[in-house]
């Protein structure tokens, strides 16, 4: 069986994915992480992880790699996770697609924290009689 991804939320600032399957890998594209109210801003996403949880079944193991840096490797037996608290996340390689790979049977969920390139296709300042409200930039 193949992995499969499950986008679980999206919004301006932060995106949880489940990946889960057996023996395979997926990326997960950081420019796939926008939701209807958001467009790409620049070539470069930056994007932080605060939260990784993960159940697999016996003997399994997940690995989480951007770029050339394995972020996380665990025998993912049962059933844990790893949680960055007091304001800070892993921003290792954070301008990379996150690649998952397991052995086994598992299934694991990301918070995503998204900290640069994306913009809001709202804009939030005053309007003046001459705006079209519903046209981004004019």
């Amino acid at each position: 069986m193949a992995l499969s991804t499950s986008t679980l939320k999206l919004n301006d600032t932060e995106a949880v994915v489940k990946a889960y399957g057996s023996a395979d890998n997926v990326t997960i594209a950081l420019a796939d992480l926008i939701p209807a109210s958001q467009a790409l801003d620049g070539g470069t996403q930056t994007v932080n992880i605060n939260k990784i949880e993960w159940a697999g079944s016996n003997g399994s193991t997940l690995t989480i790699a951007r770029g050339s840096e394995t972020i996380i490797a665990v025998d993912s037996t049962g059933s844990d996770s790893l949680e960055f608290g007091a304001g800070y996340s892993d921003s290792v390689a954070n301008t990379d697609d996150l690649l998952v790979t397991v052995t086994g049977s598992v299934s694991v969920y990301l918070t995503l924290r998204k900290v640069s390139g994306y913009a809001n296709k709202v804009e939030t300042a005053q309007f003046s009689v001459y705006d079209d409200v519903n046209a981004v930039g004019s």
